[in-house]
């Protein structure tokens, strides 16, 4: 489901843009809201509108996900062509940003953006005649799945967030004060168990695979019970996923980020990206992390470019990050390595059946990569099977992935602890080549150990940052960026509300420390 299918009535368009570039959510009138009954009267016009719930996906996965999960915690840097390339995400990296900074923006506006959609889907779909009633539940559940989905990133980004599951007016907007987190957590986990019911419970095929189904809703709530420190239930639900027999891990890692073999069995859920030939933007609904993160001036060795732009070299995996990877009991690496980042002698080797033997790259330092480290999961070459644009820009086809099998199993595995949780872990490490963990590690050691295959399992997907938050300690997201020569205060846990949308709405107070 890449969204080929969104061709909207014009006026039915409007509305379903709410923000569209200008990334202002609230740019919605109640009447808009009153005059578009007319177009919610058939099935096709609810699928329509549950897709547009999915869109800010790609503007989030584009602008706001990399930068804050990866660059602003321990696990990568920057990058790109020096200090001045890419402010904004400097100040994310050093802690330096205040309320003004436009990828923090992106985050708060993508999810609002996200949560009116989803609110007009439940609001209106069930009122629409004569739909198939496994699709009406179907629709409901997506757009509840997804609201739950945005106000999870907005809870453990921002703290205390707008609450509001109808549909928004324009006057409610400047006056909507901000909900304790507890009563955020609170909807989430209710609208994830209200659409776990109403989901089919079987995986999609042809035009409707990469829709959210039961399976992805339960994952999402094992993720939001683990972040809410409520073990039990994360493990429950976790094991609920894993009992439904319908996923596994990919025996080749590499093939989790192959645009060929997308929604896989690996998959719960995906941001879904196309190829519509478009340059350079975060919303037409193409990937721009393939250019972003290839290696800076990235040729061939017969000088023609490896990616378009030649590449950014933005997002570069940190030395300690790059030192965690194990060894084999032969002495191989962990087999995840070269499909996760590329180091200083990789030979990466065409795949295009015309490239010649000499066409190959060995990866150098590189301005804004001191250490000549790049991740490598969202590689597509220039040309290859169509999957990114033929001209330059930012227009690749890849998906970008949300939940992974993976993360169910280590779910499984650090909210069962060690004694039934273990076995979880090591059917990861089976699969990269390593050996099990051993069962006489203490409960820290154990934890430690889970936190950090969750790091070399997830490298460059985005999670990095809320796992810091979300640890016992309440203090390690600092010691761990202080390695980083990097020290937060604890402030920083939350991000600031954006001063735009405090200047719109009194009601809106400001986080500590911004």
């Amino acid at each position: 489901m890449k969204f080929r299918g969104l061709l909207f009535p014009i006026s039915l368009a409007a509305l379903l843009a709410v923000s569209g570039c200008s990334k202002d959510y609230l740019n919605v009138t109640s009447n808009e809201l009153t005059s578009a009954d007319e177009y919610f009267s058939s099935q096709s016009d609810a699928i329509a509108l549950t897709n547009a719930v999915y869109v800010p996906l790609t503007g989030m996965y584009n602008g706001c996900m990399w930068q804050i999960g990866d660059v602003m915690a321990d696990d990568t840097q920057k990058g790109g062509g020096g200090p001045n390339d890419g402010v904004e995400l400097r100040q994310l990296e050093d802690f330096s940003f205040g309320s003004t900074n436009p990828l923090i923006m992106v985050l708060w506006t993508q999810c609002y953006q996200g949560i009116q959609r989803a609110n007009v889907v439940i609001q209106k779909v069930p009122g629409i005649p004569d739909m198939d009633a496994n699709i009406r539940d179907r629709c409901i559940g997506e757009a509840t799945t997804l609201r739950a989905y945005y106000y999870f990133q907005l809870v453990r980004s921002f703290g205390d967030v707008p609450l509001f599951t109808d549909p928004i007016t324009l006057s409610g907007s400047a006056s909507i004060s901000r909900s304790p987190a507890s009563k955020v957590y609170e909807q989430i986990v209710k609208d994830l168990k209200a659409a776990a019911v109403l989901l089919p419970d079987t995986r999609y095929t042809a035009g409707d695979v990469g829709r959210l189904n039961k399976w992805a809703a339960k994952g999402l709530l094992a993720s939001v019970y683990l972040t809410i420190h409520d073990k039990e239930n994360a493990a429950k639900e976790a094991k609920d996923v894993i009992g439904s027999g319908l996923y596994s891990l990919n025996t080749n890692y590499k093939d989790n980020f192959d645009v060929l073999k997308e929604n896989g069995p690996e998959s719960l859920f995906e941001a879904q990206f196309k190829n519509n030939y478009e340059n350079y933007s975060d919303y037409t609904g193409e990937s721009k992390l393939d250019c972003f993160f290839a290696p800076r001036g990235a040729l061939w060795d017969d000088n023609s470019s490896m990616t378009p732009s030649n590449g950014y070299g933005f997002n570069i995996p940190t030395p300690e990050v790059a030192a965690l990877w194990e060894k084999n009991s032969g002495g191989g690496e962990d087999k995840r390595r070269f499909s996760t980042m590329w180091i200083p002698g990789d030979i990466i080797k065409s795949a295009l059946p015309t490239a010649g033997p000499n066409k190959k790259y060995t990866q150098k330092p590189l301005e804004g990569s001191p250490n000549g480290f790049n991740i490598s999961k969202y590689f597509i070459e220039f040309g290859y099977n169509n999957g990114q644009s033929t001209n330059w820009g930012w227009s690749s086809a890849q998906n970008v992935p949300i939940l992974r099998y993976s993360e169910i199993l280590l779910i499984a595995a650090e909210a069962s602890g060690k004694a039934d949780g273990i076995q979880y872990a090591n059917q990861v490490r089976d699969r990269a080549g390593l050996a099990p963990l051993s069962l006489g590690l203490n409960d820290n050691d154990y934890l430690e150990a889970i936190y950090k295959e969750r790091r070399l399992e997830f490298l460059g997907e985005m999670h990095r940052w809320w796992d810091l938050l979300r640890h016992p300690d309440e203090n390690y997201f600092i010691t761990q960026m202080q390695k980083q020569n990097v020290t937060p205060k604890k402030t920083n846990r939350f991000l600031p509300i954006p001063q735009s949308e405090i200047d719109k709405n009194s009601h809106l107070k400001q986080n500590d420390g911004y």
